[in-house]
């Protein structure tokens, strides 16, 4: 079975101007060109095939947006909604690469996320690591490829995945990735809302934009420095991104204050599932002087009142599965689990295999 490992190529195959064979490897020399030919030992039931990765460029846009679309279902689908399609542009901090087979049909793709939070905390997480045949070898020629890309300072690389894909964990563990942790996707389907009820001394406010963004940043920040994965620090920049996202919901972002003093925060997000918008939590924080009082449960229902003045009477959350208080907070207050998810993560070791 051959395989070509390409980084760039023309839109469809180049005509080549020549091959040859070399200690039983194929060579085949074109014009622009430049791809490195892998033989793999043994057949399989595809039989002979040549397989080019390719890099992204916009010219494969819409066949990989078609593919993400396609596959996402069975897949961690946090950056393959419409709107973070609609937001992929593939460039520099988003480091892509397609694996097409010789009918220039996609049969897989790695897709990386390495924007500024993840560069400020040496990781890379995956958008999309996927092949259609859940054939090792095409995984393993996507990963040499992500491997070749991988900057100096990177130390783990990463991706969410359903824990009822047996096939992807499988393909992940044969290239060296382990379980990190699990989490829970929780559903609050549409019910009454307990009331909110604050201890003396304790005033939520609305977020004030171009004033409370660093009271956000020090809440956020203190109440979630030893929570595995989201251990690095935001930035007030990381809040105006969130401002211009086209899931914020007026009034989404709620801030507690203690005698004038930020001690909380909860952001609620609108959210397209299950065929319809629900409310989605995606930040509920409580610096660790504050916690134990209830704070957060108050701070919970304050969003889901914010969501059914919009219309939202169902609500999303992500929590850590080993944050057993938290997960306890939201299964009495109506959440069930949906889906767990475990984060699978490869710890980049000094060799640089592949490099």
């Amino acid at each position: 079975m051959l395989f070509v490992l390409c980084s760039t190529v023309d839109a469809a195959f180049p005509s080549f101007n020549c091959c040859r064979t070399v200690d039983g490897c194929l060579f085949l020399l074109g014009h622009n060109i430049n791809f490195t030919v892998f033989r793999v030992s043994g057949q399989n039931r595809w039989g002979d095939r040549a397989l080019i990765v390719d890099s992204y460029s916009e010219q494969h846009r819409d066949v990989f947006l078609k593919y993400c679309r396609s596959n996402r279902t069975y897949l961690d689908d946090s950056y393959l909604s419409e709107e973070e399609l609609r937001l992929f542009r593939g460039d520099w901090q988003e480091p892509t690469y397609l694996l097409f087979d010789d009918d220039r049909t996609l049969v897989g793709t790695a897709s990386l996320i390495w924007n500024d939070y993840m560069r400020r905390g040496n990781r890379v997480r995956f958008r999309i690591f996927h092949c259609q045949e859940q054939d090792q070898d095409h995984y393993d020629l996507l990963w040499q490829r992500v491997l070749q890309w991988l900057p100096a300072d990177v130390q783990t690389l990463f991706l969410f995945i359903p824990q009822q894909s047996s096939e992807l964990r499988k393909r992940m563990a044969h290239l060296g990735f382990a379980i990190e942790r699990y989490s829970f996707l929780l559903e609050r389907r549409q019910q009454p809302i307990a009331p909110v009820l604050w201890p003396p001394g304790y005033e939520l406010r609305q977020f004030r934009r171009g004033i409370d963004e660093q009271d956000v940043v020090d809440v956020r920040n203190s109440a979630f420095r030893r929570l595995q994965g989201s251990a690095t620090p935001i930035t007030v920049a990381s809040i105006e991104h969130l401002l211009e996202a086209e899931d914020h919901l007026p009034g989404g972002i709620l801030l507690l204050y203690h005698h004038d003093e930020p001690v909380g925060v909860v952001r609620a997000t609108r959210e397209w599932h299950r065929g319809s918008d629900w409310l989605y939590i995606g930040m509920l924080a409580v610096v660790p002087e504050h916690q134990g009082k209830g704070l957060g449960r108050m701070l919970l229902r304050a969003a889901l009142a914010t969501g059914q003045f919009h219309g939202l009477f169902q609500c999303l959350l992500s929590v850590n599965a080993e944050n057993k208080q938290a997960v306890s907070l939201y299964l009495k207050e109506g959440f069930s689990i949906d889906r767990v998810m475990e984060c699978w993560t490869y710890a980049v070791t000094g060799e640089r295999m592949a490099r």
